[in-house]
């Protein structure tokens, strides 16, 4: 009798071992109410960013307030990029916006008239910072004052090259 038990507890152990395999050698794994495709890591799109690295719909705290016309995120905004200090402004909802770096059909607010790093890509004909050369060693006043934002970048950077099998310029 204490053979049939270990044997059945052996048989339990095995298959459990061979599910737990088959889950995660899988290509598709299902998890708790999904059923999408695992898809491999892909390298970051340039014209998906803006100069620096953001994605406007997704970060920016002043491209949402802009979008939405909402005046308490605007304020927010306001007070926490510091814009009277950084570019002697008051706030007025007409001067505090912002429709992202790439929208040439948009009027141009005064944070990207001032953005070193937006003037900087463009000149070197880049859609991104990520597709520069200079980004590890760059000094631009963005990148001093949002530091965990600049390594964050050069994480896409690396993966930009790596996953993307292209060049920096």
């Amino acid at each position: 009798m204490k053979a049939d038990s270990n044997r059945r507890e052996f048989l339990k152990t095995c298959s459990a071992f061979c599910a737990g395999c088959a889950f995660f050698l899988h290509p598709r794994r299902i998890t708790a109410g999904d059923d999408e495709e695992v898809k491999p890591e892909k390298a970051p799109n340039p014209d998906e960013h803006t100069h620096c690295g953001y994605q406007c719909s997704e970060e920016c705290k002043l491209f949402k307030a802009t979008v939405n016309n909402d005046m308490t995120l605007k304020k927010e905004a306001y007070q926490e990029w510091k814009m009277k200090e950084r570019y002697g402004i008051e706030f007025d909802p007409e001067q505090v916006f912002c429709y992202g770096c790439k929208a040439d059909d948009k009027p141009m607010s005064i944070t990207l008239q001032k953005c070193t790093v937006r003037h900087c890509a463009k000149g070197k004909g880049l859609e991104a910072c990520f597709q520069c050369k200079d980004l590890k060693t760059c000094d631009m006043e963005l990148w001093k004052r949002f530091s965990d934002f600049k390594k964050n970048v050069i994480g896409m950077q690396e993966k930009y090259m790596t996953l993307g099998e292209n060049e920096l310029k």
